[in-house]
């Protein structure tokens, strides 16, 4: 790492320290966050937290200070940096994630399973954030996060839908319309993402209430 503005220089790390109020452990705390920040660059992670810290008052000398215990910490790193971190990413417990997002990343979907009970697939996690967002502004709550992304081939397509559908919560225009029209599926077409999140959240509200009153619903699409 080169220049001032890629490292944590001596300087920056004890001003940290002091905002923290262990100036009494400097040096120490000093090299503990010069570690953590290196650690952090070194293994492409997004979080690195100690939590908690604790201080050993009573040192083994008489007027030891003491130490400092990392008591437990967590980490956690970049998918992205998967090519260059392997042996990180090798020790990835796969039966701790959620069985849906790890069929996605088999087909290179991005995927993040949420508490909503409406379903989303679009290209673009711009577009998808955006669609998320008009969704929860029309009152409804979106299930998954999923972008197939703007090159998806339709073996990714596919999988993509049997992964949303497989939730139980959750341009070419015209071409686009003659295309599902003419499939016979259970699609609703519409114009406009404002118009199809306020679809979406009533035809959800729909199947929410039927459920709770333990009754089946079954819609008929006109064309």
């Amino acid at each position: 790492m080169g220049g001032d503005n890629n490292c944590l220089t001596d300087e920056k790390a004890a001003r940290i320290v002091d905002a923290i109020g262990l100036s009494s452990r400097k040096a120490e705390t000093v090299d503990i966050l010069k570690r953590i920040f290196n650690l952090f660059i070194s293994t492409d992670a997004s979080m690195i937290e100690i939590n908690p810290l604790a201080e050993d008052t009573f040192g083994s000398k008489p007027g030891d200070p003491g130490k400092l215990f990392c008591l437990d910490a967590k980490m956690r790193f970049d998918d992205n940096a998967e090519f260059r971190q392997p042996e990180i990413f090798a020790e990835r417990d796969w039966s701790q994630e959620d069985p849906r997002e790890v069929e996605a990343a088999q087909y290179n979907l991005n995927y993040i399973a949420l508490e909503g009970n409406i379903g989303c697939l679009v290209n673009g996690a711009g577009l998808a954030m955006a669609t998320m967002d008009i969704i929860k502004l029309n009152g409804g709550d979106p299930a998954n996060f999923l972008d197939v992304g703007g090159g998806a081939t339709a073996e990714q397509v596919k999988e993509a839908f049997k992964i949303i559908t497989d939730d139980p919560q959750g341009t070419n225009v015209e071409d686009a319309k003659a295309l599902i029209a003419a499939s016979g599926l259970r699609i609703i077409a519409v114009d406009n993402l404002d118009e199809a999140a306020r679809m979406a959240v009533k035809l959800s509200s729909i199947v929410t209430l039927a459920k709770s009153a333990k009754l089946d619903v079954k819609f008929e699409i006109p064309y």
